[in-house]
């Protein structure tokens, strides 16, 4: 008994003796898509930015990175850079079968560094439920997805992440792996890849959960481009991160003062906001407190609510009408037609542009395989021969064609249109933006007269764990 009662009394004083955990900041970041084919350069960039501006800006928390085929050597990224045709040998070739843009792709492994492990969802999934149980009162989470998604048109509950190994997670097994954090910890989450709207709904009642994400349930979104360029990302994670660091992604200024409320911290909602005011892209983002608003608005909204509410909304809405010149409603209609004809006669020269590269590849192909008849047995040991002994009179027989000249200008001409197309198309999404922004502003306005309590403290709650800092 003596013992016994020793041991106890001296368990006790290590229990007093020993000071109490700290509670810590724990950031994942899961990216990449499920094969080689799909982890575009800017998903690895985009995780690498994150995981930047976090370490910048939260020194302290935890971070963990996943990453497609974690430590494994294989080629699990692809990048694409403009090759010129100068010094590339192979390209007169490969744009006269139409491979000229694939020529410009590289395959390697990935460098995200210190990856934790993969993104195969089985594993993943063990590794979060563990690492999620073991949290404890104080701390914090961040989750953030960096990939691809896809979409249930009936069931936003089964809208998924793409992960390794052409595995996946839907919103209701994710909301499994985030039932294993304690309510009492903070669960905030971003989700960038198309389709991201339907994760909104981890933002249940009884929860201790909010996020943002890149577009609605049924849209895609910007991100997944092979190009190498940051200069040329107008995806969430550029503005969003920008916002955190109060710096752009390429080291200029911002143009826009993301501390909305000025006390020199730039929180994850006011982020938000930032770049629904500053992103030129075709995604409109959205949060889980709007998410909330537009789920909870009534119907006959549009018959009492403000004509003229003012919130943070409304100004951003004011902001991107003054910037595209469409204050009056008759402009905004005006220019919605501009550009909606814009897009129709480029979508016409498009496909006559296409029309005529395709017979000058086919007049080409037949010309080149006339002379070099190994050409047309590609995958062979004699066409091998071919372009390690012939390669340099096969280059100089095409360049002498003019209708090699005329085939390079046409495929110019295609990428510029590409180029257009897509700036029309994002400034034709500015429109729909400012039209998402005026519903938000007067439901948020029609909310805050009409919410019952019940309701209103669980807009308060998602607003005030979106307004937390890293």
């Amino acid at each position: 008994m003596y013992w016994s009662r020793s041991v106890t009394f001296f368990c006790a004083l290590l229990v007093l003796a020993t000071p109490p955990l700290q509670a810590k900041d724990h950031v994942w970041i899961v990216g990449g898509g499920y094969d080689l084919s799909s982890t575009q350069a800017q998903i690895e960039k985009n995780v690498q930015f994150a995981s930047q501006v976090i370490q910048q800006q939260s020194p302290d928390s935890v971070l963990k990175l996943f990453f497609t085929d974690g430590d494994d050597s294989l080629s699990d990224v692809y990048e694409w850079r403009p090759v010129d045709d100068a010094s590339n040998t192979m390209n007169p070739l490969a744009r006269v079968y139409d491979m000229h843009v694939a020529n410009g792709e590289a395959y390697r492994n990935h460098r995200i560094e210190n990856a934790a492990g993969n993104t195969d969802a089985g594993e993943l999934s063990q590794t979060l439920v563990e690492d999620f149980a073991a949290l404890r009162k104080g701390d914090r989470v961040l989750f953030i997805f960096n990939g691809h998604g896809s979409r249930d048109s009936v069931d936003p509950w089964t809208n998924l992440v793409w992960l390794w190994n052409d595995t996946s997670l839907n919103v209701k097994e994710m909301d499994g792996l985030f039932s294993s954090i304690d309510t009492s910890v903070p669960a905030r989450f971003i989700f960038t890849q198309c389709y991201s709207g339907g994760f909104a709904k981890l933002a249940k009642e009884n929860t201790n959960r909010c996020g943002f994400m890149s577009v609605s349930a049924s849209r895609q979104a910007e991100g997944c481009a092979a190009g190498v360029d940051i200069g040329d990302y107008r995806d969430y994670t550029t503005f969003f991160f920008a916002a955190l660091q109060n710096q752009s992604r390429t080291g200029d200024a911002l143009l826009i003062n993301p501390d909305r409320d000025a006390n020199e911290n730039v929180d994850l909602y006011e982020a938000h906001l930032y770049t629904l005011a500053s992103a030129v892209s075709t995604d409109i983002p959205r949060s889980t407190s709007e998410a909330y608003l537009l789920d909870w608005r009534p119907w006959h909204q549009y018959f009492f609510a403000p004509d003229n509410p003012q919130n943070q909304y409304s100004q951003i809405s004011d902001a991107l009408r003054q910037k595209y010149q469409v204050e009056a409603d008759s402009a905004f209609s005006s220019k919605k037609r501009a550009l909606q004809q814009r897009l129709e006669q480029l979508n016409n020269v498009r496909k006559a542009l296409l029309k005529k590269i395709d017979a000058l590849t086919t007049k080409l192909q037949k010309k080149l395989e006339k002379r070099f008849p190994a050409l047309a047995y590609a995958y062979t040991q004699s066409a091998q021969t071919l372009l390690q002994t012939q390669l340099s009179q096969l280059r100089t027989y095409l360049l002498a064609d003019p209708a090699y000249t005329e085939l390079v200008e046409k495929q110019k001409e295609y990428q510029a249109l590409k180029k257009q197309r897509l700036a029309v198309k994002r400034d034709r999404m500015q429109l729909q933006k400012i039209r998402h922004l005026d519903t938000l502003a007067q439901t948020h306005a029609y909310f805050h007269k009409h919410a019952s309590r019940t309701e209103m403290a669980r807009y308060q709650q998602l607003l005030q764990c979106e307004k937390s800092r890293l």
